[in-house]
């Protein structure tokens, strides 16, 4: 069985999220293979970040944190501890505006809180504890989580043909903002698709969609 350590230190905010989809906080810390972090137990976790101290984090293989509540330090210190170890990392927050897949060594997932605590939150967290879940993406998409990368893969591609040209460097402002998140989508998509051309993506959607 595989162990999950979720942190959001506010407590009232995570009750409040799962109540708007429908899910009591009772019931959820119920689930078996849940550490669900709060009050004191937030502090000294991420006090164990700041100094990089992580014995206590070795029992789990998916860890779930606010990325609001990480200090930049801590943040650094959890992704290197997930590429030494493999194990993976969703952050979330209610600032990021894109859900985006990374891997760079380790599998991370970046989410809107309203992705995380959505009612799909129980059976994903069940599933990846029981060793079902083949992709972290599937906490947003469920089953059809590779056609959907597929069709937005597809579209990005059908962008840059009609001449929406994507830059693939680091932007700052105005029309470039969009242009940049076009660009991190495509990484993205790049990073659990692998390299595809239009015509390929064709018959890999066709494929997926005959699966439903």
């Amino acid at each position: 069985m595989k162990k999950i350590l979720l942190l959001d230190i506010r407590l009232p905010r995570q009750n409040e999220a799962l109540s708007n989809v429908g899910i009591d906080l009772k019931e959820f810390n119920e689930v078996n293979g849940l550490k669900n972090l709060s009050g004191n137990e937030c502090e000294t976790c991420l006090n164990h970040l700041d100094v990089n101290k992580t014995d206590d984090l070795q029992e789990f293989e998916l860890f779930v944190f606010h990325e609001s509540d990480l200090s930049s330090v801590a943040l650094k210190n959890i992704t290197d501890f997930c590429l030494q170890t493999g194990k993976s990392l969703i952050l979330f927050s209610g600032s990021i505006q894109q859900n985006l897949y990374f891997n760079d060594g380790f599998n991370m997932l970046s989410v809107n809180s309203k992705s995380l605590y959505s009612d799909k939150i129980i059976e994903f967290f069940t599933r990846f504890i029981a060793n079902e879940v083949s992709h972290l993406t599937e906490l947003i998409y469920g089953n059809s989580w590779e056609l959907n990368y597929a069709l937005i893969y597809r579209q990005l591609l059908l962008d840059e043909i009609n001449g929406d040209k994507i830059n693939h460097d680091k932007l700052d402002d105005g029309e470039e903002v969009d242009s940049k998140r076009k660009s991190d989508l495509l990484k993205s998509c790049i990073s659990i698709l692998g390299e595809y051309d239009k015509n390929s993506l064709d018959m890999l959607i066709d494929k997926k969609i005959n699966l439903f």
